[in-house]
């Protein structure tokens, strides 16, 4: 991982931090080993909080029911899933 990685798990006063906020974690892009990466620094991290937002439910929805269970999701880790319209939710 990058400087900024690192960086993170070196601060000991905990802090929020909204992940990908010009992006999105789970775009089809976004390889499956990164979005691994990403979680087993949040996890490591444990001081932080994160919050993580997708507009792609489906793929969250496969990706963590593959890496986690309800036991082993990281505590300071939020997950949400953002609505464009009223189309979408339907």
């Amino acid at each position: 991982m990058g400087a900024f990685f690192k960086h993170l798990l070196s601060v000991k006063v905990g802090s929020s931090f909204f992940v990908n906020s010009m992006s999105d974690l789970f775009h089809k892009d976004v390889p499956d080993d990164f979005i691994q990466k990403v979680f087993k620094t949040m996890a490591t991290a444990s001081q932080h909080q994160f919050q993580v937002l997708t507009k792609r439910s489906e793929r969250l929805r496969k990706w963590t029911s593959a890496n986690f269970t309800k036991d082993t999701w990281p505590e300071n880790v939020w997950m949400g899933v953002s609505i464009e319209n009223q189309v979408t939710v339907s």
